[in-house]
């Protein structure tokens, strides 16, 4: 069981630690639509995690500012997690 507590964190760092991947997609003040041919394919859906842009009415942007000090405080959420976890797994 320790054994997937310790593969769980390592997991969690890896992907907290893979850099971006840069993509074509629209920057600020520049719009896109999906082609009419595979708009099926995305149906809109619910966002329930809502980053610092989504908090608020607008355009959907947020400064790099925001965006890492939401990531440090959801880094910081998952560790407290997988900590709580670790130590109920101790304990049995």
């Amino acid at each position: 069981m320790q054994k997937l507590v310790k593969n769980a964190v390592l997991l969690s760092a890896a992907l907290l630690a893979v850099p971006p991947v840069q993509g074509e997609t629209p920057y600020y003040g520049k719009s896109y639509t999906q082609p009419e041919q595979v708009r099926h394919l995305f149906p809109e859906i619910e966002v329930k995690d809502k980053t610092p842009a989504l908090l608020r009415d607008g355009d959907g942007f947020n400064s790099q500012e925001e965006m890492m000090s939401y990531i440090q405080h959801s880094k910081l959420k998952v560790l407290t997690c997988l900590l709580k976890q670790s130590e109920h797994i101790r304990r049995q």
